[in-house]
């Protein structure tokens, strides 16, 4: 059971966040996969490994906006080897690319989570809610899970 963790090319290098995200996806599972959209693909590469990906798969952009692009292959691509999640940031790039993936695989998105667990083979979500005074937890159960992480 794959965990993914998409990143996006901030300033020549994989985005901080999908970072912190490698390291959280390297709890729940030992494997671990990167999905880069960037061009810088030989460093990235590097750094991804060294925050836990065991696997780097790359995504070239396409012009201005790559979203659209960079959502196709990724659904292409889950399709063929059928990670168990998918983990995103809050960047502008990590949204609109998962929203798009969403709408391509019929699988819901859980936006704003607080934290990511395994129970067993269940994929649970938190969030907060009501101004951070309650936490509540979503069962993902769509494959991939797409979990937009904050």
């Amino acid at each position: 059971m794959a965990i993914w963790v998409f990143s996006s090319e901030v300033e020549g290098a994989p985005s901080p966040t999908s970072l912190e995200l490698l390291t959280k996806a390297r709890s729940l599972d030992t494997d671990v996969a990167a999905v880069y959209l960037g061009t810088s693909i030989e460093e990235a590469a590097t750094v991804l490994g060294a925050h836990g990906a065991a696997t780097v798969y790359h995504l070239s952009p396409a012009g201005a906006l790559p979203a659209a692009g960079a959502a196709g292959a990724l659904a292409e691509l889950a399709s063929a080897e059928s990670p168990r999640a998918i983990l995103f940031g809050m960047g502008p790039d990590d949204r609109d690319v998962a929203g798009r993936f969403s709408a391509r695989t019929g699988t819901a998105v859980v936006a704003n989570a607080i934290d990511i667990r395994l129970d067993g083979d269940t994929l649970i979500a938190s969030n907060e809610i009501l101004g951070g005074t309650v936490r509540v937890d979503t069962e993902v159960a769509d494959r991939p899970g797409i979990v937009i992480a904050r």
